[in-house]
This record gives structure tokens, sequence and C-alpha cells, in this order.
């Protein structure tokens, strides 16, 4: 029995092959990272503004949405996630932190910053 703790509680998973508990790891994820899309989005404005610090315009918190929707309905690559497969696959109570999943949304968020055309003013 694996006991895994997140910021929105704890889910226990019974002994089972690998390959199955990989699937129940990786719902679990895909669960925890939607809800923490879910918070980000519902003051998306002051998240950019203390991450990136960029005031991002309406159109630009729209597309950052929609790309947010994107990576919340879409299921999270364990790979991207090494350091929590490994503790899952290696311990019997784990504490999901919140750190990588932000580092995932930060790069989904940061690409559209990064992209913006300089504009020359004189």
């Amino acid at each position: 029995m694996k006991t895994i703790k997140t910021g929105f509680g704890i889910k226990r998973i019974g002994d089972c092959e690998e390959s199955v508990l990989l699937l129940q790891v990786r719902d679990l994820l895909s669960t925890h990272r939607g809800v923490l899309i879910q918070r980000l989005i519902s003051d998306l404005p002051t998240y950019i503004e203390y991450t990136f610090n960029v005031k991002a315009q309406v159109k630009q918190l729209q597309e950052i949405k929609e790309r947010l929707y994107e990576l919340k309905n879409s299921s999270v690559e364990l790979d991207v996630y090494p350091s929590i497969v490994q503790d899952v696959l290696a311990n019997k109570v784990i504490h999901i932190i919140n750190g990588p999943f932000y580092k995932e949304i930060n790069d989904c968020i940061g690409w559209y910053f990064q992209e913006l055309p300089l504009t020359l003013v004189k």
C-alpha cells in the first residue's frame, strides 16, 4: 500500500504491478496539476505579473488561458516528473510538492513573453 499526500488530499494505492501503479500515479498527478492550473487561472493577471514581472494584456491573457486549459486537459507525462516517479516507486509514503508542476506551468506560460516582438520607440 502506498500513501500519496498532496496539498489537496491523501490518495492510497494498493499493491499492484508497476505498470498499473504508474497509470494510477499519472492520473493522480494529472488531477493535481489540473487543480493547480484551475486555481492559477482564477487570478491569472496577478500570477503573471508576480512570476514574470509583466502586465499581460487582455488578448495575451486569453491566449495563455487557452494554453493552460490544453495543459490541464492533457495527461501528465511521467518523464517530466522523474523525481516524483522515483519517490513513488521507492517509498510507501510520498508527499507531492508543487514545485515541479509550477515549473511545467511556467514553461507553458513563459514561451509567450520570450517570443514577443520588440517594438522600437523613437
